[in-house]
């Protein structure tokens, strides 16, 4: 930077600190002037609460800091200060402190001393190491530390009892494991109590996940990987087959690997179900037969599903039935689609399950990919271990789910703590050992020990050939009929699933039940969707990857709004004034899939208001597919007396709009 204009910044510091001075400012913004050093006056301010001297050059921050003994607020981030001082520790009043983006290695044990501090920003440093007083901070809220070198938390860290957003995304944490810190701090505090009073070894197992279109030989890889024989008579997979494959660790010999494979039934029909299996912690093999080649094997869906429902798992692509071709495909395109939201295998592996050509590179691959997931090498505490011996003993037993109830007591029969259960049952889900669904209100107290038991008995139903029939509308009698082998227990609880999996509902004032992913292809009734004296206004989502359960599923959301006209890619929807019973909002909802977008117009006398509540009914479905992140637009109100506006804008301009008041 030229001399004459760090004289002319510094000047520019002085002339806001002489203000400040003179005004007897509770507040002093620094910020973004391109300063080295602040200037000696600064420290002089006793009164100041609010500091900002961020995105500056600054390399160290003086001992003079701890004259502003009231400070509340001290924004240093954007800097270069490879340490704080010790006086940092005399802010006794400071309750935020915001140092993003600096060169920190660590911080002083003074920080203990932050009584009051309720929030800590200091994601991208380097730091290396949390000192033990970080557990003083009793009063902290909100800490963000993702994006720095820490290999450990220390323990100390439990003791922050009121904390309630920590973000630790980033970093090589071995301890605790990254995939038990995913879980949030709950799970970090079952993590040390256990290791505390239990001990603890390192777990090598994880999740590798077979994924691709139906008839492309993921069984038959299933088998020849764990040396078994492939049979090319295989029958289709109906639902999901799970089995346990034993490696031997490549850099300890005395060590085990245990992969848990879940191999997926490709027919389209079957995957809303399987989704909810899906998570960032598991290994992707997405498999297609290479002899009909890539074009077949739907393989921008399947990457596409992978990133927004696990987005940032590490993905394998492989070739079946390769003996005597080997497919020349390019696949950079889908690498360079997909870089920023998976981690892909740079090779694509072509094998032959029968021939077993190539198999012995592609267990070599998946071995080296699967000792990278966080997961993997995890410290696992004997009493989580004493757990699940006694779940899997169950399993063996025949027991294909229990309660979480019945959970818990195995829990407390092992000294588990009540605080620890909800995170050991999520790290029991993640290895596979169980399934469960917290955030599903009907399904939450069901813990099932043998997913392939329920998956198998829902396509089954799906694929019904009388439910097919009658376009996805279906009856008690027909779920009687279909499940007649099981209990009316059992029955009734794969009927839960499929309303939990948002697969069906039921039609409030009659038996009917209606499946939306069997519905026609095509309104079977004249579609109205005018309102006299009224105005519509209009939403497009426009998605990069539209997922094609997302519009059944919002189907059977918003089925309290069913005028009784749906079909595969549309449905009408009204709200009825409840004392009058006139239609208040009316609204037609259709998916453009070569376009992947959805769009809503609606007509009423106050249009927004029922937008608003369709948008509400299918936010839950972008947080289940959260790699999907569609631009929404909002369409210019329809006057009664006007033509309909072509305009729209996009939703985040119009907010910015409201909040600026411009």
């Amino acid at each position: 930077m030229p001399k004459a204009q760090e004289k002319e910044n510094m000047r520019e510091a002085l002339r806001r600190i002489a203000k400040a001075k003179k005004s007897n400012s509770e507040s002093l913004d620094l910020s973004r002037l391109n300063l080295t050093s602040i200037p000696h006056e600064c420290w002089e301010l006793s009164n100041l609460i609010h500091l900002y001297i961020y995105d500056n050059y600054l390399t160290e921050i003086p001992p003079e800091i701890g004259k502003l003994t009231n400070l509340t607020l001290l924004s240093i981030g954007g800097n270069q200060l490879t340490q704080l001082p010790p006086e940092i520790g005399k802010l006794s009043n400071l309750t935020g402190l915001y140092n993003r983006d600096n060169q920190l290695t660590e911080f002083p044990s003074e920080i203990g001393k932050l009584s009051n501090l309720t929030t800590l920003y200091a994601f991208g440093n380097q730091l290396t190491e949390l000192p033990p007083e970080i557990g003083k901070l009793s009063n902290l809220t909100r800490l963000d530390i993702s994006g720095n070198q820490l290999a450990e938390l220390p323990r100390e860290i439990v003791k922050l009892s009121n904390l309630t957003k920590l973000h630790l995304h980033g970093n090589p944490l071995k301890l605790p494991p990254m995939a038990v810190c995913n879980e949030g701090i709950n799970a970090i505090r079952a993590y040390f109590a256990n290791r505390t009073t239990t001990g603890e070894s390192k777990r090598y197992e994880a999740k590798l996940m077979l994924v691709g279109e139906g008839s492309v030989g993921k069984t038959c890889l299933s088998k020849a990987m764990r040396g078994l024989k492939p049979d090319a008579r295989e029958n289709r997979t109906l639902g999901i087959l799970i089995d346990e494959w034993t490696i031997v660790h490549p850099d300890e010999p005395d060590t085990e690997m245990v992969l848990n494979i879940w191999d997926y039934e490709g027919q389209e029909i079957s995957r809303t179900t399987h989704q909810f299996f899906y998570s960032s912690d598991s290994l992707y093999l997405v498999v297609f037969n290479g002899r009909e080649g890539h074009d077949k094997g739907n393989l921008n869906f399947w990457f596409e599903i992978i990133s927004a429902r696990a987005p940032g798992a590490r993905v394998i692509l492989v070739a079946t039935e390769c003996e005597k071709t080997t497919p020349d495909f390019d696949f950079s395109y889908l690498s360079e689609q997909f870089k920023k939201e998976l981690s892909i295998y740079p090779q694509v592996i072509h094998v032959d399950s029968f021939s077993k050509k190539n198999l012995a590179q592609l267990k070599e691959v998946i071995i080296e990919q699967a000792l990278a997931l966080d997961v993997m090498g995890m410290n696992w505490t004997v009493g989580w271990t004493q757990v699940e011996e006694q779940v899997i003993k169950l399993r063996d037993k025949g027991h294909v789910k229990i309660s979480r109830q019945e959970l818990y007591s195995i829990m407390e029969s092992i000294g588990v703590r009540d605080s620890d259960k909800d995170s050991v049952t999520g790290m029991l889900d993640k290895f596979g050992i169980i399934t469960h669904f917290p955030d599903h209100e009907d399904l939450r107290n069901e813990i099932i020990l043998n997913p392939e038991w329920l998956t198998t008995a829902i396509s089954r139903f799906i694929e019904d050939g009388d439910v097919v029939e009658n376009n996805g509308v279906f009856s008690k009698s027909d779920i009687d009929r279909v499940w007649s082998n099981f209990s009316e227990n059992d029955r009734l609880f794969f009927y839960r699933c499929m309303e939990g999996f948002e697969l069906c509902y039921r039609h409030p004032l009659s038996d009917d039940r209606f499946l939306p992913l069997r519905f026609a292809n095509q309104p079977i009734d004249e579609i109205r969707t005018r309102i006299e004296d009224s105005s519509t206004r209009r939403a497009r989502y426009a998605f990069k990857f539209l997922p094609s359960a997302l519009f059944p599923r919002f189907i059977v959301n918003t089925h309290h709004y069913s005028t009784g006209i749906f079909w595969r890619n549309g449905v009408l929807l009204e709200e009825r004034d409840e004392k009058t019973g006139e239609v208040k909002h009316r609204a037609l909802c259709t998916l453009n899939s070569e376009k992947s977008e959805l769009h809503f117009e609606v007509t009423s006398r106050h249009a927004w208001t029922f937008v608003t509540k369709l948008r509400e009914q299918l936010q839950p479905l972008l947080n289940f597919y959260k790699g999907s992140n569609p631009e929404v637009y909002m369409g210019c109100v329809e006057l009664k007396e006007g033509p309909l506006c072509k305009g729209e804008f996009k939703l985040r301009d119009v907010e910015f709009a409201i909040e600026t008041e411009d």
